[in-house]
């Protein structure tokens, strides 16, 4: 029994030195998007074009609409600090945000909802700065990689009981970078928690449909750029400011 207890303490120093200077962050909040040509021709566009219809049926709808403007995002980083003022790591997340319109009238609603994620993959390097009377500390950083982009595109007609549903769904890629500051306080020696406030530049120049429910649905077909109001290729802009909570364990 005593050299189960020895082995399993050597190993137990081992895994913690082979660790020591490894900080990993869970993350999570608000951040805000561009979107505007998603918004302009998915959002504004159609909305447009669902009101004309009830107007050329003799109805003025209740109208409901949510531009894509913000939406939230949640990851994890693991860093390593060679000193205690600088760490190099590694990060993924996603992030989320959606629009939506919907009119109705009489027994008859049209709508159409629209979600846009990111996944990033990333590397960067941070530095902070702790002070030493009280344990609160400040860091700024920049990361940069790739991000993987989705968007699913989906639009509900109900008459009375009976709902037609229609969808797509269209994937791209882009380069993607943050940079950030936060501010963190100390509540042990292993665990910190605090704020991030940070900008994310990422430029989704096209996506192409990948499935869909119907080959009429929008007239884009599978393997084809989804356009943008003007026809050009629509541009997902992921660029906006971030605000996190995090939480940090450290070893």
């Amino acid at each position: 029994m005593k050299k189960i207890l020895m082995v399993t303490g050597i190993i137990l120093v081992f895994v913690v030195y082979s660790f020591a200077g490894f900080n990993f962050d869970l993350w999570g909040g608000f951040t805000t998007v561009g979107m505007k040509e998603i918004n302009d021709e998915y959002i504004d566009q159609t909305q447009d074009s669902f009101y004309n219809w009830f107007i050329s049926h003799g109805m003025t709808p209740d109208i409901t609409s949510n531009r894509i403007g913000a939406g939230y995002n949640v990851g994890i980083n693991i860093s390593y600090s060679p000193v205690n003022f600088i760490s190099f790591g590694i990060k993924t997340g996603y992030i989320n945000a959606g629009g939506s319109i919907k009119l109705s009238a009489s027994n008859i609603i049209r709508e159409q909802n629209i979600t846009t994620t990111l996944v990033p993959l990333m590397s960067g390097i941070s530095g902070q700065f702790a002070f030493s009377d009280i344990p609160v500390s400040l860091g700024a950083g920049i990361y940069a990689g790739y991000g993987f982009a989705g968007c699913r595109i989906e639009r509900k007609i109900t008459t009375g009981s009976i709902t037609n549903t229609e969808w797509l769904s269209a994937d791209g890629g882009t380069f993607i970078a943050d940079i950030f500051t936060k501010a963190g306080y100390k509540f042990l020696s292993w665990l910190c928690a605090g704020l991030t406030l940070g900008y994310r530049v990422a430029t989704v120049n096209e996506m192409k449909v990948s499935q869909k429910s119907s080959d009429g649905f929008l007239g884009v077909p599978v393997g084809e750029v989804l356009p943008d109001i003007d026809g050009n290729p629509a541009e997902f802009d992921y660029s906006g400011f971030v605000v996190n909570a995090f939480i940090e364990f450290s070893i």
